[in-house]
């Protein structure tokens, strides 16, 4: 499946900021044959456990998809708190855009046919309208998404869009950031190869600068992987993984 996202109105900025970046000796490239790595620090630090109810991590209903559900994958929420941004201004993005990806494996080959996922607003901005959910095959080194740049055509193994704010559900407070549960039945069920890696991207739309990401997680392998749209660049962060649970 192919999605079609047109260029940034901000094109222009983008190669300047990329351009200084570069002579500050911080640049790094929209290519996916290259991977920038470093480390970065969650946004929020400390702070108390979410307050419960039916959410992604709590084994009750809502997003955990009812009773009985299977998890096939699962990154519940770091109790410390932090959050990945992971959101765009449509319909032509902004230079604040960022999208976060992480990778999983499943055991045995399975059908997923539905993704739960926290997340939260890292400045209290304007509520989300919509999701796109996006999985990617891996580089045959596994350390990134085969992917280029999110902002041009994409050609995905599967790509789902989301109409509105995929019931999102309060599910605690952390550092003063509040956190939320989602979640989304796949009309078309994702059939994933058992031992092959994926790599899933949720971004949220938002009508006003971006500011929602994806909670901190743990259960992966501790590292995450994202493109910045002022850098231009791609980097892999080592400092999380990113809240979500494939069923």
């Amino acid at each position: 499946m192919t999605s079609s996202r047109q260029p940034s109105r901000n094109s222009t900025s983008l190669a300047l900021g990329a351009a200084l970046l570069a002579l500050a000796g911080c640049g790094g490239t929209s290519s996916n044959a290259i991977n920038a790595s470093g480390d970065a620090g969650s946004l929020t630090d400390g702070g108390s456990l979410p307050d419960g109810g039916v959410g992604m991590n709590d084994g009750g209903a809502g997003t955990d998809g009812g009773p009985g559900a299977t998890s096939l994958v699962s990154h519940p929420q770091n109790p410390a708190g932090g959050l990945f941004l992971s959101s765009w201004y449509p319909p032509n993005g902004t230079d604040a855009d960022e999208y976060a990806y992480d990778d999983f494996t499943l055991p045995a080959t399975h059908a997923i046919t539905q993704v739960a996922w926290r997340g939260g607003y890292l400045r209290g901005g304007s509520q989300v309208t919509g999701f796109t959910i996006t999985i990617f095959p891996s580089l045959a080194d596994g350390t990134q998404p085969q992917t280029g740049n999110p902002q041009l055509a994409e050609s995905p193994l599967a790509a789902y869009k989301v109409t509105g704010s995929a019931g999102q559900t309060p599910a605690g407070t952390i550092a003063g950031i509040a956190f939320y549960d989602y979640s989304f039945t796949l009309p078309t069920p994702f059939q994933a190869t058992g031992g092959t890696k994926y790599w899933i991207r949720i971004e949220g739309e938002q009508p006003s600068q971006p500011d929602w990401g994806m909670a901190s997680a743990t259960g992966g392998d501790g590292m995450y992987f994202r493109f910045q749209t002022g850098a231009a660049r791609f980097s892999t962060i080592k400092s999380g993984d990113l809240a979500f649970t494939l069923r």
